[in-house]
């Protein structure tokens, strides 16, 4: 059973971070490079697409900060990189890990499919201090439903 590392704290606003652990998904895929699995830096986002104003914070794994974004359509990876299920990385990734993938795929998916509000269509904006996105015109709430174990 993959459970939130006790190594793990949630961080709702984005914090500034030189090193971070970027989280990249496509249509449900993770980003990670060929010969080790490891996730991309930064200077990948714009190669796939990722849009970096869309990075959603997911909280700190240790001393790393951890962030998560989605690229869309069909995309050929970078040189070096493939994009994988989760469950390939069983065994290729620690559980820790695999649990923190978990919960910024989840993050990831949230934002991504609350763009626009669910009642009345309009855009949704982050509201600081809280995983919460709110419709700018009808004021519409939308949290997400992250599971911390998966089994």
């Amino acid at each position: 059973m993959l459970k939130t590392p006790q190594s793990f704290t949630p961080v709702i606003d984005p914090l500034p971070h030189a090193d971070p652990l970027n989280f990249i998904f496509n249509e449900g895929r993770l980003l990670v490079r060929e010969a080790d699995h490891a996730l991309p830096d930064a200077s990948l986002l714009a190669a796939v697409g990722a849009d970096a104003s869309r990075l959603q914070p997911v909280g700190m794994f240790g001393d790393r900060y951890c962030q998560a974004t989605w690229a869309e359509g069909d995309l050929a990876p970078p040189d070096g990189y493939a994009w994988r299920g989760l469950r390939s990385l069983f065994g290729a990734w620690d559980e820790e890990m695999l649990a923190v993938g978990g919960r910024a795929s989840q993050v990831s998916e949230w934002a991504r499919t609350h763009r626009f509000c669910g009642v009345c269509g309009s855009s949704m904006e982050r509201v600081p201090g809280e995983r919460c996105f709110k419709c700018t015109s009808c004021r519409m709430m939308a949290y997400p439903r992250i599971s911390p174990a998966m089994m």
